[in-house]
């Protein structure tokens, strides 16, 4: 914490509960915590990334022997910090979305959309039978009406609708 922020530094809105020096110092990990989270990690085959907010943070993670840096938003104006995270040479992600005010999201395919867990519990999809493409899946309304999704039906093919 000591190294993150000064005891008497101004909070921003959103630290109501405590000041931004507590913060750290009750969110900071040790070392041997981040040993445990790398362990996990690996164990469960995910790549353990961490945002420093200091230069001694920087040190910290290089004694983890990290092999990437993720320069938070908040930061991308520290140049002392991003000289230092330069002067590792490993791989550098700089959230500037933030900053850019660019809206940021994960890019589906459409069997990632369709196999969705959380859009086939909300029933977000109807299977829809067609005479001639077969079985075919399509979105719902995305509300109900009386706790009851609105059955959809296909477009009628050329000359059937007279």
């Amino acid at each position: 914490a000591k190294h993150e922020s000064i005891k008497n530094a101004p909070s921003p809105k959103y630290f109501k509960e405590e000041n931004r020096y507590n913060y750290f110092e009750r969110t900071s990990f040790s070392f041997l915590q981040y040993k445990k989270l790398i362990q996990i990690a690996k164990k469960n085959k995910v790549e353990f990334l961490s945002s420093p907010f200091s230069i001694e943070a920087v040190d910290l993670l290089e004694k983890l022997k990290l092999s990437k840096y993720k320069i938070p938003s908040g930061e991308v104006n520290n140049l002392p910090l991003i000289e230092r995270i330069g002067k590792t040479k490993k791989e550098v992600f700089m959230e500037v979305s933030t900053q850019w005010l660019l809206p940021v999201s994960p890019i589906n395919t459409i069997n990632d959309i369709l196999d969705d867990e959380q859009f086939n519990h909300k029933n977000a999809f109807q299977e829809i039978d067609h005479p001639i493409v077969g079985s075919a899946k399509y979105p719902t309304l995305p509300f109900s009406i009386n706790n009851q999704k609105l059955k959809i039906k296909r477009s009628p093919l050329l000359g059937e609708n007279k």
